[in-house]
C-alpha cells in the first residue's frame, strides 16, 4: 500500500505549498498568516482581504478593481 496525505481540513495551494485557510492567504507567491499587513501610503491594509491601489494610495477590498468607483469601504491615503 502506498502512503498517501489525507486532508481532513480544507487546505489550498501556494506555488508548491498547502496552507489552511482559516489560518493563512497566500500573498505574493508566499503563505503568510491572516493578520499581515503592509503600507500603502500612510495607511496599513491586510494583505489577505484588502490591497493596495499604488497609483491613487487608495486601499480596497481584495476582490475589488483599482479602477473602479470609490466606495464607502475603501480608504484613501496619502503618499
Amino acid at each position: 500500500m502506498t502512503p498517501y496525505l489525507m486532508l481532513c481540513q480544507p487546505h489550498m495551494r501556494c506555488g508548491d505549498k498547502f496552507y489552511d485557510p482559516l489560518q493563512h492567504c497566500c500573498y505574493d507567491d508566499a503563505v503568510v498568516p491572516l493578520a499581515r499587513t503592509q503600507r500603502c501610503g500612510n495607511c496599513t491594509f491586510r494583505v489577505c482581504f484588502e490591497q493596495c491601489c499604488p497609483w491613487t494610495f487608495m486601499v480596497k477590498l481584495i476582490n475589488q478593481n483599482c479602477n473602479s468607483v470609490p466606495t464607502s469601504d475603501d480608504r484613501l491615503c496619502r503618499s
